[in-house]
């Protein structure tokens, strides 16, 4: 997954770079510095951020399991 990709999926499914790091358990620099090219983006994170943009239940589900 690109940056770019990556940033149309998180916009996309209405998330700030907050929300996404909240959910998925990283600080919000790291969503930016992957967003930024400074960082690659894991593979594990793009294989969850794609599964969200096609379900997105996906994201309710893994926050539910946080509180």
């Amino acid at each position: 997954m690109t940056p770019a990709e990556f940033l149309a999926a998180r916009t996309g499914l209405g998330l700030t770079q907050g929300a996404l790091a909240t959910v998925i358990g990283v600080g919000r620099r790291t969503v930016q510095s992957w967003e930024a090219e400074d960082r690659e983006i894991p593979e594990p994170v793009a294989r969850l951020l794609r599964a969200a943009v096609a379900h997105p239940e996906v994201l309710e589900w893994i926050t539910a399991g946080r509180s």
